[in-house]
């Protein structure tokens, strides 16, 4: 798959699933797009196929999509509302820790700036003041995102690894393995 057919590899973007307005001009649809060196012709082609994934999976299954698999992108998708938040990875990237990030990301935004609904009520009746508002409030996320893609699955978890009976003392271990680690980055 070319860098042209899907727009984006490492991306946040959140959308609001009820813009339904065909006059909307296209700078109107995107409420939070993240990197925002992404144009917006394929900010808008990122979210249109994000869009028809969710709307179409639901049509057939009536389940809400969590993870979606393509040739060498997975999309993890958290339905809030009429708002779908949406975080992208490699397709190497395991898609519980996709979904754990996403959680994450929805648990951050929630801490620093409440639900939508609020956002919605600060906001005026324009669309520019939800998408200033809902940008100045994942404003806060892009650091999480940033630490998310610098260490993108360096590490695979195991569920369970037994540790050999010689260490009694497992916990000092892990803190000098942990120190040895966060001093060689």
């Amino acid at each position: 798959m070319t860098d042209a057919s899907f727009p984006f590899s490492r991306c946040f973007l959140i959308m609001d699933n009820k813009i339904q307005d065909e006059m909307a001009t296209p700078e109107e649809i995107p409420l939070f797009f993240y990197p925002p060196s992404k144009n917006l012709e394929r900010q808008l082609n990122a979210m249109s196929v994000c869009m028809t994934m969710t709307s179409i999976s639901f049509n057939f299954t009536h389940v809400p999509l969590s993870v979606v698999e393509l040739k060498e992108v997975k999309i993890a998708y958290k339905k809030i509302d009429q708002y779908t938040i949406v975080l992208t990875g490699l397709v190497t990237d395991s898609n519980k820790a996709l979904l754990h990030q996403i959680n994450l990301l929805w648990d951050c935004f929630q801490f620093y700036n409440g639900s939508f609904a609020r956002i919605e009520k600060l906001s005026t009746d324009s669309r520019a003041s939800l998408q200033k508002n809902v940008a100045q409030a994942a404003t806060f996320l892009v650091p999480l995102i940033q630490e998310f893609h610098a260490t993108a699955m360096k590490f695979s978890p195991m569920p369970y690894t037994k540790v050999a009976p010689s260490f009694k003392d497992t916990s000092t271990y892990f803190v000098l393995a942990w120190q040895l680690t966060s001093d060689s980055q």
